[in-house]
């Protein structure tokens, strides 16, 4: 009878100890840093121009994240009147500040035919202004501004031409 009483007491006393002890666990509640998303591309834009609807590739630009051929877009904040140079890297035309070597803009050819203006609605949304000349509704130019971010695209019979990220 001896060894069930101090076997209770035992297990008692750990069932009781335990429920008393702080309720927040340090271990299990780190903070981890969040990871911005990003998009390095490397080569020819118009080989494959299908990364341009790539959902990975417009998240990258909303976080102002993106790089062509080792040049990071800064956007228009880093140009300085008269004090940028165009550098073509593959078949890309990368505007670069002289004087900080930051990539101001990158504009890209897209290979006619592969990026409708459709697939580009569907990732991009339809909160773009179109501007045409011709008052054409299939021909002319969407601008899309992400906070800082602005991607204008040629399209031409409804389908994309080329692009510039600034």
């Amino acid at each position: 009878m001896k060894k069930v009483i101090a076997a209770t007491g035992v297990t008692l006393t750990l069932a009781l100890g335990t429920s008393v002890l702080p309720a927040n666990n340090e271990a299990g509640n780190e903070a981890h840093a969040a990871t911005q998303p990003y998009y390095n591309y490397t080569g020819y834009a118009a080989y494959d121009s299908s990364f341009f609807v790539d959902p990975n590739f417009v998240r990258a630009i909303k976080y102002h994240n993106v790089s062509f051929n080792g040049y990071k877009i800064q956007g228009q904040h880093q140009a300085v009147p008269n004090s940028t140079k165009n550098i073509r890297v593959y078949d890309q035309l990368i505007e670069i500040n002289k004087e900080t070597n930051n990539a101001v803009s990158v504009s890209i050819p897209i290979n006619q035919g592969q990026v409708s203006r459709q697939a580009i609605e569907n990732v991009y949304g339809t909160n773009y202004e179109f501007h045409s000349e011709k008052m054409s509704n299939d021909t002319g130019m969407m601008v899309y501004e992400f906070d800082g971010s602005t991607v204008n695209i040629e399209i031409y019979h409804n389908m994309a031409d080329s692009a510039t990220i600034t």
